[in-house]
């Protein structure tokens, strides 16, 4: 028999606070679309998606962090100072995050 342990395919919250955290940003993002569309026409949600889905394909080449600040501002996410904002820097890090140890840019667009 595999005694291999087996991904989970439903990720659950941690914790209750986690969880309330968590589905607090889709219920307001539901209402904020359910409001739109109330006053602005049907149109509306569906243009805010196709905005949201453009900025989010913006990326730099592999092996360099994208920041989607187009997308962050338009969530209004741009404003609030977060821990990772602070603490989980790039330089900070004893081996590269990004492009890992001894690779480069170039090593990763070749690897594509």
């Amino acid at each position: 028999a595999d005694a291999a342990p087996k991904p989970r395919l439903d990720v659950q919250a941690r914790h209750p606070v986690e969880r309330l955290l968590l589905e607090d940003f889709k219920r307001s993002e539901k209402q904020e679309m359910m409001a739109k569309a109330i006053v602005f026409g049907q149109h509306a949600p569906i243009r805010a998606k196709m905005e949201r889905n453009i900025l989010a394909q913006f990326q730099r080449l592999p092996g360099l962090e994208s920041s989607l600040l187009g997308l962050q501002t338009l969530l209004d996410l741009d404003d609030t100072i977060e821990f990772e904002d602070i603490f989980n820097l790039e330089a900070n890090a004893a081996v590269s995050t990004i492009t890992g140890p001894n690779r480069s840019v170039h090593d990763i667009m070749e690897q594509r």
